[in-house]
């Protein structure tokens, strides 16, 4: 009987302290910050949480749609990001890089809204404005990224070798 006690609280204790371990390499979100998203998207799942040097971006599914938040360490919403397709765009500028782009391959279109007008985000390195959709078309070993604003005028964004 002896023995059975001893091993039933070793066992309790291995287990305590696996969970213990695995909690200490969970990421802290001040409560500020858990606030905030609340706030902001209250009928979103739960966030996956990221840091970097400048932001806290939680990752989330609301309305169906895969969405990235930015708040900063004052617990401010910065910008999300959104999936989005290509339908979604301004019909100009649909119109407009099926024209030029006719042989680029369109593999991702990204609704990017700016949360924070006031101050410069440098998420996207852009000026601030309300929205912007962010096009990657892809043709061989070079792929374009396209801004597209809400008026439909497309501009060139950055370029890269695949």
């Amino acid at each position: 009987m002896k023995k059975i006690i001893i091993a039933a609280v070793a066992v309790a204790a291995f287990a305590f302290s696996a969970q213990a371990s695995s909690k200490t390499h969970k990421l802290f979100i001040p409560a500020i910050i858990q606030a905030s998203y609340n706030e902001y998207f209250p009928d979103a799942t739960v966030p996956s949480w990221s840091v970097d040097n400048q932001y806290l971006k939680a990752v989330f599914v609301q309305n169906n749609v895969s969405t990235n938040a930015f708040f900063n360490m004052d617990g401010e919403l910065v910008g999300t990001t959104q999936a989005a397709s290509f339908t979604d765009l301004p019909l100009k500028a649909q119109q407009h890089i099926s024209s030029k782009y006719k042989d680029y391959k369109v593999t991702e279109t990204l609704y990017f809204i700016d949360n924070d007008l006031d101050n410069e985000s440098d998420i996207f390195r852009v000026p601030d404005s309300e929205a912007n959709y962010f096009v990657s078309l892809v043709n061989g070993n070079k792929e374009l990224i396209l801004q597209v604003n809400k008026d439909g005028d497309t501009g060139f964004y950055e370029e890269k070798t695949l």
